[in-house]
Formats: structure tokens, C-alpha cells, sequence
């Protein structure tokens, strides 16, 4: 078991290394990922399709606690580059319309977990450019773990932010199709 793990381990490390060049100019200056979308629906329904996009999807994540400002998340990770499976348990910190942090409170394998998705009104507020940046350290101590995560973590993170743009403007959508209908 353990020599089959090595042997995929090198054989994405070999493949990973082939990418690298291209991964590298999208990291950014802080730590960890990030991806960005210009959402087209205000800032007030991005922030609403943002939060209720785990509703919408509660596959492996429970909210343990919540407030109106904050929400103690427990979330199981599948299929994580040679660790397989991470349990985390993190808080997130809400700035309504502006901002949603993530950090990490205890996790069973990752060494870290945290980040932030911003929201900023563009187009007089009628858009939203969207960002969202993670960090996570699997704790691991094999060559190119470190970039082996981030790939891996910057194609969720870019499939997230996919996921709330198209959420935010069908909902921006069927508003505006309710207040046509209202004005006739």
C-alpha cells in the first residue's frame, strides 16, 4: 500500500513539475492561491449567493455553531493529493457585502487552512469583482509538497469562484425578471 502511494506521489510530482512555470505566475504575493471574477450582480446578491452556496451543497460540511458575524464549519476534504482524506474544523468571520475569512481551528491532518473571499462593487455597484485566497499546508515533508497543494488548491479555488459567479447571476437574473413582471 504504502509503495503504491510513493509511486503516485513521484508520478504527480514528475507531472507537477512539468506545470510549474505556468502555476507559479499566478501565485500571488501572499500566501498561498487566489482567483478573481467579475461577477455580473451587485455585491448585495453576490454576498447572499455566496453564503448560502454551502446550503445549496452540504456534501462533507456541517456548521457545529453560528452567529450573525461568525460560523464554527466542520468540513471532511476528499481525495487530497497524498494525504486522501483531511477533517478541518475552521471559523469564518463575515463583513456582509465585503468579506467572508476562513481560518483553521483544528484539522486531524492539514497544518493550515485559511483565507478570505472579497467582494468590491464595481460598475456603480452594479457588479461585483470577486477574489478569493487560500492558504493551506498539508504538513507534509515529501519534495514539491508545497506546489503539489497549491495546484491542487488553485483548481478549487478557481471551480469556487466559477461556482458563485454563476450562482450570483442567475440570481441577479430571475431579481431583475421579478421586477420587469412587477412594473407591467
Amino acid at each position: 500500500m504504502f509503495q503504491r502511494q510513493i509511486l503516485i506521489f513521484a508520478l504527480t510530482a514528475t507531472i507537477s513539475m512539468a506545470c510549474l512555470p505556468a502555476f507559479a505566475e499566478k501565485e500571488t504575493a501572499q500566501k498561498g492561491v487566489s482567483a478573481d471574477a467579475t461577477v455580473l450582480a451587485s455585491p448585495e446578491i453576490t454576498y447572499k449567493a455566496l453564503r448560502s452556496m454551502r446550503d445549496e451543497d452540504p456534501s462533507g460540511c456541517r456548521v457545529l455553531s453560528s452567529s450573525e458575524n461568525e460560523s464554527v464549519v466542520e468540513e471532511v476534504f476528499d481525495g487530497l493529493p497524498v494525504i486522501g482524506k483531511a477533517v478541518c474544523v475552521y471559523r469564518e468571520t463575515y463583513e456582509p457585502q465585503k468579506r467572508i475569512s476562513f481560518k483553521m481551528i483544528r484539522s486531524d491532518k492539514l497544518k493550515a487552512f485559511e483565507g478570505e473571499w472579497t467582494l468590491q462593487a464595481v460598475d456603480n455597484g452594479t457588479h461585483t469583482q470577486v477574489r478569493l485566497q487560500s492558504y493551506i499546508d498539508s504538513g507534509i515533508k515529501v519534495p514539491f509538497a508545497k506546489q503539489i497543494t497549491e495546484m491542487a488548491n488553485s483548481g478549487e479555488i478557481k471551480q469556487q469562484v466559477a461556482d458563485l459567479k454563476k450562482s450570483a447571476e442567475h440570481k441577479q437574473k430571475q431579481v431583475a425578471a421579478k421586477n420587469s413582471n412587477a412594473s407591467i
